[in-house]
């Protein structure tokens, strides 16, 4: 399965600040963003850093960091931010949703591995409508989308919490973590590999084996059998004449029945890819 890990905010404008260090956003989570790279490979999961480039207003920098993301074939994105206030008393985790199905349950378990890793408030999970802050970057893209808030940079606890590198490391890990869990229970992006896709190949070649082989040792045994017999009796021996016809005949009443087999488990196989993909929107 394949996560993109999209950073939030840009070198031009770079988001909240930590109080404690000066970092904003954009930087501090680039880091964040290489860590889970490394970790990744732990839960078999392939991850790939996308940044918004700046041009053009936020809208058009959305939609193009997120046309990049489907055009790598994401399976879900999560993008990488951290919270800001006036006051330092506001503190916590929260995640945001689009609020689809892939998304929530992708956003529950980020969630409640983050929670456990920082060991902040729980802020729980929000969800966004699209002309909604942070909407954007959650309906732009195909993939199931959330976007992650672990802590407030503006809160002596959030940053207490997130300053160390093992704390960091924590962090990192709980969303690869989370994200693991969710995908479990994802449907495939792709049927490449599928057991019942490549069951019914199967079952098809043998189909058309055991089809031909059938046809060859029945028809000649029964067009053999069937002339000696014929040949034996004077009165209609002439008959023996037309059993190549009558073989043809059976053969290809045969085949029909080869191919209306065949088409009953193409239509199958069908029905299984349409629910597939009703079951991944």
């Amino acid at each position: 399965m394949k996560l993109a890990i999209v950073v939030g905010h840009n070198s031009a404008s770079q988001g909240a600040v930590r109080r404690d260090t000066g970092e904003s956003e954009f930087v501090w989570n680039g880091r964040l963003a290489r860590r889970i790279e490394r970790l990744a490979g732990d839960y078999g999961i392939q991850v790939r850093t996308f940044f918004r480039t700046p041009g053009g207003g936020y809208r058009r920098e959305i939609e193009r960091v997120y046309s990049e993301v489907d055009a790598w074939g994401a399976d879900a994105s999560v993008e990488l931010h951290f919270n800001g206030a006036s006051s330092a008393e506001a503190t916590g985790t929260e995640t945001l949703s689009s609020g689809t199905s892939l998304s929530l349950r992708l956003a529950e378990s980020v969630q409640r591995e983050m929670v456990v890793a920082l060991g902040l408030r729980d802020r729980g999970i929000r969800t966004r409508a699209a002309e909604e802050r942070g909407g954007g970057s959650l309906h732009s893209g195909r993939a199931p989308a959330i976007l992650v808030e672990p802590f407030f940079g503006s809160s002596p606890v959030g940053n207490q919490a997130t300053d160390e590198e093992t704390e960091q490391e924590r962090l990192a890990d709980a969303i690869l973590r989370g994200t693991a869990e969710a995908f479990q229970s994802f449907p495939r992006s792709t049927l490449t590999g599928s057991r019942t896709v490549s069951a019914a190949e199967t079952q098809r070649t043998a189909q058309a084996v055991q089809g031909q082989a059938g046809i060859a040792a029945g028809v000649a045994a029964a067009a053999t059998q069937a002339r000696e017999q014929i040949e034996a009796i004077p009165a209609v021996g002439g008959l023996a004449d037309w059993l190549p016809w009558v073989a043809l005949g059976l053969i290809g009443v045969v085949l029909a029945a080869t191919v209306v087999q065949r088409v009953m488990s193409d239509r199958i196989e069908e029905a299984r890819v349409d629910d597939h993909e009703r079951g991944i929107r």
